[in-house]
């Protein structure tokens, strides 16, 4: 006999579907945006969207629910938050919106 089992949650969201939507967002609200795929040589630690809007730069590490940044990227966003950059980490399109960009 084979046994299901029934979940009630939905299902969690993948990274890159929450950078999608990230990245539609913030288009909608005048952004210029692009989502870094980490290369062989690329910087360690760089944020997975980078983008400008009025001038100001933008980075943001995204994570699934439940996950937090590395060392590394925490240390990426506090470098370019010191030098006038919005820089921050989320896990959710709704916590973005709630920021003032």
């Amino acid at each position: 006999m084979v046994k299901f089992k029934i979940v009630d949650t939905p299902q969690e969201k993948k990274e890159k579907d929450i950078q999608r939507d990230i990245v539609q967002y913030l288009r909608s609200i005048g952004c210029s945006v692009d989502v870094i795929t980490q290369g062989m040589y690329g910087t360690s630690g760089i944020s997975d969207i980078v983008g400008v809007k009025d001038g100001r730069a933008l980075y943001i590490e995204v994570k699934r629910q439940g996950q937090r940044p590395t060392e590394l990227q925490m240390n990426f966003l506090e470098e370019k938050e010191n030098h006038g950059a919005m820089a921050f980490w989320t896990d959710s399109v709704e916590k973005v919106k709630k920021m003032k960009i």
